[in-house]
Protein backbone atom coordinates (compact mmCIF):
# COMPACT_ATOMS: atom_id res chain seq x y z
CA UNK A 1 0.00 0.00 0.00
CA UNK A 2 1.12 3.43 -1.02
CA UNK A 3 1.70 6.27 1.43
CA UNK A 4 -0.26 8.12 0.28
CA UNK A 5 -3.16 5.19 0.58
CA UNK A 6 -2.14 4.56 4.24
CA UNK A 7 -2.59 8.82 4.78
CA UNK A 8 -5.94 8.89 3.24
CA UNK A 9 -6.67 5.78 5.54
CA UNK A 10 -5.90 7.72 8.45
CA UNK A 11 -6.81 10.62 7.35
CA UNK A 12 -10.50 9.38 7.32
CA UNK A 13 -10.06 8.04 10.75
CA UNK A 14 -9.46 10.92 12.55
CA UNK A 15 -12.57 12.53 10.02
CA UNK A 16 -14.61 9.69 11.70
CA UNK A 17 -13.64 10.33 15.01
CA UNK A 18 -14.26 13.95 14.77
CA UNK A 19 -17.70 13.68 13.34
CA UNK A 20 -18.86 10.87 16.68
CA UNK A 21 -17.37 13.07 18.81
CA UNK A 22 -18.86 16.73 17.99
CA UNK A 23 -22.58 18.08 17.90
CA UNK A 24 -22.61 21.04 14.96
CA UNK A 25 -18.83 21.17 14.77
CA UNK A 26 -18.77 21.28 19.09
CA UNK A 27 -16.94 19.25 21.12
CA UNK A 28 -17.85 19.00 24.36
CA UNK A 29 -16.41 17.60 27.60
CA UNK A 30 -16.36 14.02 27.27
CA UNK A 31 -16.16 14.54 23.50
CA UNK A 32 -13.02 15.68 24.08
CA UNK A 33 -11.62 13.08 26.48
CA UNK A 34 -12.63 10.02 24.03
CA UNK A 35 -10.99 12.07 20.74
CA UNK A 36 -8.10 12.78 22.35
CA UNK A 37 -7.66 9.36 23.69
CA UNK A 38 -8.44 8.14 20.04
CA UNK A 39 -5.73 10.78 18.84
CA UNK A 40 -2.98 9.67 20.86
CA UNK A 41 -4.04 6.13 19.55
CA UNK A 42 -2.89 6.88 15.94
CA UNK A 43 0.22 8.83 17.55
CA UNK A 44 1.50 5.46 19.13
CA UNK A 45 0.55 3.87 16.18
CA UNK A 46 2.76 6.14 13.68
CA UNK A 47 5.69 5.87 16.51
CA UNK A 48 5.31 1.71 16.11
CA UNK A 49 6.16 2.07 12.79
CA UNK A 50 8.38 4.64 12.44
CA UNK A 51 11.63 2.42 11.81
CA UNK A 52 9.41 0.54 8.42
CA UNK A 53 8.08 4.19 7.20
CA UNK A 54 9.73 7.21 8.92
CA UNK A 55 8.01 9.41 6.50
CA UNK A 56 4.43 8.49 6.52
CA UNK A 57 4.91 7.91 10.69
CA UNK A 58 5.94 12.07 10.56
CA UNK A 59 3.20 12.68 8.39
CA UNK A 60 0.55 10.86 10.06
CA UNK A 61 1.62 12.67 13.20
CA UNK A 62 1.41 15.89 11.67
CA UNK A 63 -1.81 15.47 10.12
CA UNK A 64 -2.97 14.60 13.89
CA UNK A 65 -1.51 17.91 14.68
CA UNK A 66 -3.33 20.08 11.78
CA UNK A 67 -6.49 18.14 12.46
CA UNK A 68 -6.59 18.90 16.18
CA UNK A 69 -5.13 22.59 16.42
CA UNK A 70 -7.91 23.54 13.69
CA UNK A 71 -10.90 21.60 15.67
CA UNK A 72 -9.53 22.83 19.91
CA UNK A 73 -10.99 26.84 19.36
CA UNK A 74 -14.46 24.63 18.93
CA UNK A 75 -14.26 22.72 22.22
CA UNK A 76 -14.29 22.47 25.79
CA UNK A 77 -11.22 21.12 26.63
CA UNK A 78 -11.11 22.07 30.32
CA UNK A 79 -10.13 18.72 31.06
CA UNK A 80 -7.17 19.88 28.88
CA UNK A 81 -6.69 15.79 27.03
CA UNK A 82 -6.52 17.65 23.60
CA UNK A 83 -3.81 19.77 24.61
CA UNK A 84 -2.09 16.65 26.17
CA UNK A 85 -2.63 15.16 22.54
CA UNK A 86 -1.31 17.86 20.85
CA UNK A 87 1.73 18.05 23.10
CA UNK A 88 2.36 14.09 23.20
CA UNK A 89 2.48 14.46 19.33
CA UNK A 90 5.24 17.02 19.22
CA UNK A 91 7.29 15.38 21.66
CA UNK A 92 6.97 12.11 18.87
CA UNK A 93 7.82 15.12 16.35
CA UNK A 94 11.07 15.58 18.17
CA UNK A 95 12.11 12.46 18.64
CA UNK A 96 11.80 12.13 15.09
CA UNK A 97 13.56 14.92 13.97
CA UNK A 98 16.61 13.65 15.98
CA UNK A 99 16.93 10.51 14.20
CA UNK A 100 15.66 11.44 10.47
CA UNK A 101 18.41 10.53 7.65
CA UNK A 102 20.03 13.31 5.75
CA UNK A 103 17.58 12.59 2.63
CA UNK A 104 14.28 13.45 4.48
CA UNK A 105 15.73 16.70 6.82
CA UNK A 106 14.47 19.01 4.42
CA UNK A 107 10.92 17.59 4.21
CA UNK A 108 10.56 17.64 7.45
CA UNK A 109 11.89 20.92 8.25
CA UNK A 110 9.68 22.78 5.60
CA UNK A 111 6.50 20.76 6.78
CA UNK A 112 7.17 21.92 10.22
CA UNK A 113 7.51 25.65 9.13
CA UNK A 114 4.91 25.02 7.47
CA UNK A 115 2.63 23.83 10.12
CA UNK A 116 4.07 26.33 12.82
CA UNK A 117 2.86 29.38 10.22
CA UNK A 118 -1.07 28.29 10.03
CA UNK A 119 -3.43 30.68 11.22
CA UNK A 120 -4.58 27.97 14.20
CA UNK A 121 -1.13 28.02 15.86
CA UNK A 122 -1.31 32.24 16.00
CA UNK A 123 -4.06 31.68 18.09
CA UNK A 124 -2.48 29.25 19.99
CA UNK A 125 1.44 30.85 19.74
CA UNK A 126 2.59 28.23 23.00
CA UNK A 127 1.51 24.79 20.64
CA UNK A 128 3.32 27.00 17.50
CA UNK A 129 6.14 27.20 19.11
CA UNK A 130 5.99 23.69 21.14
CA UNK A 131 6.23 22.83 17.45
CA UNK A 132 9.09 25.46 15.97
CA UNK A 133 11.35 23.37 19.38
CA UNK A 134 11.90 20.55 16.71
CA UNK A 135 12.96 22.01 14.06
CA UNK A 136 16.39 23.28 15.74
CA UNK A 137 17.93 19.42 15.27
CA UNK A 138 17.64 20.02 11.70
CA UNK A 139 19.32 23.47 11.17
CA UNK A 140 22.37 23.63 8.69
CA UNK A 141 22.44 26.55 7.24
CA UNK A 142 21.50 30.21 7.74
CA UNK A 143 18.77 30.58 5.00
CA UNK A 144 16.63 27.97 7.01
CA UNK A 145 17.37 30.39 10.21
CA UNK A 146 15.35 33.19 8.15
CA UNK A 147 12.46 30.98 7.68
CA UNK A 148 12.41 29.95 11.36
CA UNK A 149 11.95 34.03 11.83
CA UNK A 150 9.14 34.34 9.43
CA UNK A 151 7.64 31.72 11.75
CA UNK A 152 8.43 33.66 14.63
CA UNK A 153 6.72 37.08 13.07
CA UNK A 154 3.98 35.02 12.07
CA UNK A 155 3.08 33.65 15.87
CA UNK A 156 3.30 37.79 17.05
CA UNK A 157 4.61 38.83 20.10
CA UNK A 158 3.34 38.83 23.85
CA UNK A 159 0.78 41.47 24.57
CA UNK A 160 3.13 43.88 26.07
CA UNK A 161 4.68 43.65 22.62
CA UNK A 162 7.38 41.83 24.39
CA UNK A 163 8.84 38.75 22.44
CA UNK A 164 7.94 35.30 23.63
CA UNK A 165 10.32 33.86 25.79
CA UNK A 166 10.74 30.65 23.99
CA UNK A 167 11.84 32.66 20.67
CA UNK A 168 14.73 33.64 22.47
CA UNK A 169 15.54 29.71 23.80
CA UNK A 170 15.11 28.66 19.76
CA UNK A 171 17.32 31.35 18.99
CA UNK A 172 19.65 30.47 21.43
CA UNK A 173 20.13 26.54 20.40
CA UNK A 174 19.96 27.56 16.63
CA UNK A 175 22.92 29.65 17.70
CA UNK A 176 24.96 26.90 19.94
CA UNK A 177 24.18 24.52 16.77
CA UNK A 178 25.27 26.89 13.94
CA UNK A 179 28.05 29.20 15.44
CA UNK A 180 29.30 27.26 18.52
CA UNK A 181 29.42 27.13 22.48
CA UNK A 182 31.02 30.58 22.30
CA UNK A 183 28.43 32.65 20.47
CA UNK A 184 25.63 30.80 22.07
CA UNK A 185 27.09 31.57 25.58
CA UNK A 186 27.51 35.65 24.00
CA UNK A 187 23.89 35.34 23.10
CA UNK A 188 22.43 33.64 26.79
CA UNK A 189 24.18 36.55 28.27
CA UNK A 190 22.87 39.13 26.37
CA UNK A 191 19.95 38.27 26.92
CA UNK A 192 20.36 36.99 30.42
CA UNK A 193 17.08 38.96 31.60
CA UNK A 194 14.59 36.26 29.99
CA UNK A 195 13.88 33.92 33.01
CA UNK A 196 13.88 30.86 30.37
CA UNK A 197 17.71 31.96 28.99
CA UNK A 198 18.73 32.53 32.74
CA UNK A 199 17.31 29.25 33.74
CA UNK A 200 19.56 27.72 30.74
CA UNK A 201 22.66 29.44 31.77
CA UNK A 202 22.15 28.19 35.58
CA UNK A 203 21.86 24.37 34.37
CA UNK A 204 25.23 24.96 32.32
CA UNK A 205 26.98 26.89 35.43
CA UNK A 206 25.79 23.36 37.78
CA UNK A 207 26.87 21.57 35.26
CA UNK A 208 30.03 22.71 35.30
CA UNK A 209 29.72 22.79 38.99
CA UNK A 210 30.63 26.83 39.17
CA UNK A 211 28.33 27.04 41.69
CA UNK A 212 29.42 31.00 42.71
CA UNK A 213 28.24 31.90 38.96
CA UNK A 214 25.15 29.82 39.31
CA UNK A 215 24.38 31.00 43.15
CA UNK A 216 25.15 34.74 41.71
CA UNK A 217 22.43 34.47 38.89
CA UNK A 218 19.79 32.86 41.02
CA UNK A 219 20.60 35.27 42.98
CA UNK A 220 19.94 38.28 41.40
CA UNK A 221 17.02 37.11 39.33
CA UNK A 222 15.51 37.13 42.78
CA UNK A 223 16.37 40.62 43.12
CA UNK A 224 14.60 41.76 39.70
CA UNK A 225 11.57 39.60 40.20
CA UNK A 226 8.47 40.82 42.18
CA UNK A 227 8.75 39.47 45.71
CA UNK A 228 5.23 38.55 47.60
CA UNK A 229 3.84 35.50 48.78
CA UNK A 230 3.31 32.82 45.82
CA UNK A 231 6.07 34.07 43.80
CA UNK A 232 7.84 31.71 41.06
CA UNK A 233 10.30 29.47 43.60
CA UNK A 234 12.62 27.98 40.73
CA UNK A 235 15.48 30.20 41.62
CA UNK A 236 14.78 29.36 45.44
CA UNK A 237 14.82 25.34 44.26
CA UNK A 238 18.12 26.08 42.30
CA UNK A 239 19.22 27.74 45.71
CA UNK A 240 18.52 24.54 47.48
CA UNK A 241 20.49 22.27 45.09
CA UNK A 242 23.82 24.69 45.19
CA UNK A 243 23.58 24.50 49.07
CA UNK A 244 22.83 20.87 49.05
CA UNK A 245 25.46 20.14 46.70
CA UNK A 246 28.39 22.60 48.45
CA UNK A 247 27.34 21.60 52.06
CA UNK A 248 26.54 24.85 52.78
CA UNK A 249 24.32 24.12 55.78
CA UNK A 250 23.71 27.80 57.09
CA UNK A 251 21.97 29.06 53.68
CA UNK A 252 20.45 25.61 53.02
CA UNK A 253 18.71 26.03 55.93
CA UNK A 254 17.64 29.56 55.55
CA UNK A 255 16.57 28.89 51.56
CA UNK A 256 13.90 26.14 52.58
CA UNK A 257 12.80 28.11 55.51
CA UNK A 258 11.85 30.78 52.80
CA UNK A 259 10.37 28.41 50.43
CA UNK A 260 8.20 26.90 53.62
CA UNK A 261 6.92 30.27 54.38
CA UNK A 262 6.25 30.89 50.87
CA UNK A 263 3.71 28.12 51.27
CA UNK A 264 5.17 24.69 50.38
CA UNK A 265 4.22 23.34 53.39
CA UNK A 266 6.15 19.65 51.89
CA UNK A 267 9.11 21.58 53.27
CA UNK A 268 8.28 21.51 56.76
CA UNK A 269 9.81 18.01 56.85
CA UNK A 270 12.84 19.05 55.38
CA UNK A 271 13.62 22.20 57.39
CA UNK A 272 13.18 19.72 60.61
CA UNK A 273 15.58 17.28 58.99
CA UNK A 274 17.95 19.97 58.52
CA UNK A 275 18.09 20.86 61.97
CA UNK A 276 17.74 17.58 63.18
CA UNK A 277 21.51 17.24 61.58
CA UNK A 278 22.38 20.44 63.48
CA UNK A 279 20.84 19.00 66.61
CA UNK A 280 18.98 22.48 67.51
CA UNK A 281 15.59 21.22 66.06
CA UNK A 282 13.81 20.61 69.48
CA UNK A 283 14.83 24.89 70.59
CA UNK A 284 13.90 25.82 66.62
CA UNK A 285 10.28 24.07 66.78
CA UNK A 286 8.56 26.05 68.80
CA UNK A 287 10.20 30.07 67.76
CA UNK A 288 9.65 28.55 63.80
CA UNK A 289 6.04 27.64 64.25
CA UNK A 290 5.76 31.45 65.92
CA UNK A 291 6.90 32.83 62.78
CA UNK A 292 5.02 30.74 60.51
CA UNK A 293 1.58 31.67 62.21
CA UNK A 294 2.41 35.64 61.51
CA UNK A 295 3.51 34.59 57.81
CA UNK A 296 1.49 31.91 56.65
CA UNK A 297 -2.23 31.96 55.92
CA UNK A 298 -4.27 29.73 57.85
CA UNK A 299 -4.46 27.60 55.42
CA UNK A 300 -0.83 26.57 54.99
CA UNK A 301 -0.11 27.09 58.63
CA UNK A 302 -2.99 24.21 59.51
CA UNK A 303 -0.89 21.71 57.12
CA UNK A 304 1.94 22.59 59.09
CA UNK A 305 0.72 22.21 62.54
CA UNK A 306 -0.89 18.97 61.15
CA UNK A 307 2.28 17.62 59.97
CA UNK A 308 3.85 18.67 63.45
CA UNK A 309 1.39 17.00 65.52
CA UNK A 310 0.85 20.13 67.00
CA UNK A 311 -2.91 19.18 67.53
CA UNK A 312 -3.96 21.47 70.42
CA UNK A 313 -2.28 24.50 68.39
CA UNK A 314 -4.56 23.46 65.46
CA UNK A 315 -7.77 23.41 67.47
CA UNK A 316 -6.61 26.99 68.20
CA UNK A 317 -6.68 27.78 64.79
CA UNK A 318 -9.99 25.86 63.62
CA UNK A 319 -11.75 27.51 66.49
CA UNK A 320 -10.86 30.51 64.93
CA UNK A 321 -11.31 29.73 61.36
CA UNK A 322 -13.91 26.92 61.71
CA UNK A 323 -13.94 26.46 57.45
CA UNK A 324 -10.85 24.38 58.07
CA UNK A 325 -12.81 21.55 59.95
CA UNK A 326 -12.78 19.79 56.69
CA UNK A 327 -9.67 19.24 56.53
CA UNK A 328 -8.56 18.54 59.68
CA UNK A 329 -11.52 18.43 62.13
CA UNK A 330 -11.49 14.73 62.47
CA UNK A 331 -7.86 14.33 63.64
CA UNK A 332 -8.45 17.44 66.22
CA UNK A 333 -12.01 15.70 67.32
CA UNK A 334 -10.16 12.19 68.25
CA UNK A 335 -7.99 14.02 70.58
CA UNK A 336 -10.04 17.01 71.72
CA UNK A 337 -14.09 16.10 71.50
CA UNK A 338 -15.37 18.12 74.03
CA UNK A 339 -13.89 21.54 72.41
CA UNK A 340 -14.32 20.24 68.80
CA UNK A 341 -17.60 19.39 68.66
CA UNK A 342 -19.37 22.42 69.56
CA UNK A 343 -17.07 23.82 66.67
CA UNK A 344 -18.59 21.59 63.97
CA UNK A 345 -22.11 21.74 64.95
CA UNK A 346 -21.69 26.16 64.64
CA UNK A 347 -20.21 25.41 60.96
CA UNK A 348 -23.07 23.14 59.80
CA UNK A 349 -25.65 25.51 61.60
CA UNK A 350 -24.20 27.93 59.56
CA UNK A 351 -23.76 25.64 56.17
CA UNK A 352 -27.58 25.40 56.80
CA UNK A 353 -29.05 28.70 56.99
CA UNK A 354 -27.16 29.83 53.79
CA UNK A 355 -28.35 26.53 51.52
CA UNK A 356 -30.43 27.20 49.42
CA UNK A 357 -31.22 24.22 46.88
CA UNK A 358 -30.88 20.80 47.42
CA UNK A 359 -26.85 20.41 45.81
CA UNK A 360 -26.39 22.83 49.15
CA UNK A 361 -28.82 20.36 51.30
CA UNK A 362 -26.57 17.50 50.40
CA UNK A 363 -23.21 19.92 51.14
CA UNK A 364 -24.79 20.49 54.55
CA UNK A 365 -25.56 16.71 54.96
CA UNK A 366 -21.57 15.89 53.94
CA UNK A 367 -20.75 18.06 56.90
CA UNK A 368 -22.73 16.00 59.45
CA UNK A 369 -21.37 12.84 57.71
CA UNK A 370 -18.20 14.16 58.66
CA UNK A 371 -19.26 14.97 61.77
CA UNK A 372 -20.34 11.82 62.29
CA UNK A 373 -17.08 10.31 61.61
CA UNK A 374 -15.37 12.35 63.64
CA UNK A 375 -16.78 10.46 66.60
CA UNK A 376 -20.13 12.07 66.93
CA UNK A 377 -22.38 9.36 66.27
CA UNK A 378 -25.05 10.51 68.83
CA UNK A 379 -24.44 14.45 68.44
CA UNK A 380 -24.81 14.21 64.71
CA UNK A 381 -28.15 12.43 64.73
CA UNK A 382 -29.13 14.88 67.34
CA UNK A 383 -28.34 17.53 65.02
CA UNK A 384 -29.97 16.22 61.87
CA UNK A 385 -33.20 16.21 64.35
CA UNK A 386 -32.49 20.02 64.96
CA UNK A 387 -32.24 21.27 62.21
CA UNK A 388 -35.53 19.23 60.77
CA UNK A 389 -37.20 21.09 63.33
CA UNK A 390 -35.26 24.62 62.52
CA UNK A 391 -36.53 24.69 58.60
CA UNK A 392 -40.16 22.89 58.44
CA UNK A 393 -40.96 24.45 55.38
CA UNK A 394 -37.73 23.50 53.29
CA UNK A 395 -38.80 20.57 52.02
CA UNK A 396 -36.14 19.07 49.89
CA UNK A 397 -33.91 19.71 52.93
CA UNK A 398 -36.12 17.62 55.11
CA UNK A 399 -35.59 15.50 52.68
CA UNK A 400 -32.11 14.68 52.37
CA UNK A 401 -31.65 15.11 56.25
CA UNK A 402 -34.19 12.03 56.47
CA UNK A 403 -32.33 9.76 53.81
CA UNK A 404 -28.75 10.83 55.91
CA UNK A 405 -30.11 9.78 59.21
CA UNK A 406 -31.60 6.58 57.67
CA UNK A 407 -28.58 5.52 56.76
CA UNK A 408 -26.31 6.31 59.89
CA UNK A 409 -29.19 4.50 62.04
CA UNK A 410 -28.79 1.83 60.28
Amino acid sequence: MTEELRLNEYKERIKAAIRSNSDRGFVNYSGCIRLSMEMMSIVEQAEAGAQRDPVLAFDIVIMVINEVMKLISHTDDSSGSLGEAIRDSMRVIDEFCQSIDESNRKYFFDTIIKTAKRKAMKEWPDFGYGLLQSVVHLIHEKKQVRKVSEVFEALGTLYSGSKYPEEYVITYKITNRLEGPEAADQYLMTHIKVPELRCIAVEKALEEKNYASAEELCITAKSIEEQGFNRNLKWDHYLERIYSETSNQTKLIEVVYGILAQGDTSYYPKLQQLYDAEGTWEQQKEPLLQKLSVTLSDHYYASVLHQADEFEKLLELLSRDNSLIMSYGQQVAKRYPDEMYPIYEAYILDQAQHATDRRKYRETCRFLKKYYDAGAKQESVQLIDRLSAMYPRRSAMLDELSKLKGKLEK
